[in-house]
């Protein structure tokens, strides 16, 4: 169904993120602020799907779950580029990778389920053609972030 998010996570999945010198902070806080959104997006799109068979529901019921961890994760990402905590590019790359890494499986699952009415087709294309390519971007723009040091 939704085969362009596996080009889409093949690069996603594939690009490490680098560990390189200090950066400031505001630029990876703005970067990890867009990832936020675009993430409340992405489960705002999956909230209302139903399931076309009980395959499908145990499926939308697991990315949910990591829908939650994820969530957690990101929050722990954005306290780790608070003001306060400036100066530990190691651990907010290691952080973004896992989150990254965990996003990779939340997009292949969703190419997985098969919704049960039109209206959740259109929010499965749109998660996997646009919410996961979103954060693609986002990720992609933390990793250069991390690895150039540009603000």
């Amino acid at each position: 169904m939704l085969k362009s998010v596996i080009v889409l996570l093949a690069y996603v999945c594939a690009s490490p993120i680098a560990q390189s010198a200090s950066l400031a902070v505001s630029g990876l806080a703005q970067d990890v602020n867009k990832i936020q959104t675009d993430f409340t997006t992405l489960t705002t799109d999956l909230a209302s799907v139903q399931g076309a068979a009980t395959l499908d529901t145990n499926r939308l019921n697991d990315i949910k779950q990591n829908l939650s961890n994820i969530n957690n994760q990101i929050n722990n990402l954005n306290r780790l580029v608070s003001p306060g905590n400036a100066g530990n590019n190691l651990v907010v790359a290691r952080t973004a990778q896992s989150i990254k890494d965990s996003l990779c499986g939340v997009c292949r699952s969703v190419d997985k389920v098969n919704g049960a009415a039109a209206n959740d087709q259109t929010k499965l294309q749109s998660v996997g053609q646009n919410d996961c390519r979103q954060l693609n971007d986002d990720f992609r723009r933390l990793i250069d972030d991390i690895a150039s040091g540009i603000n």
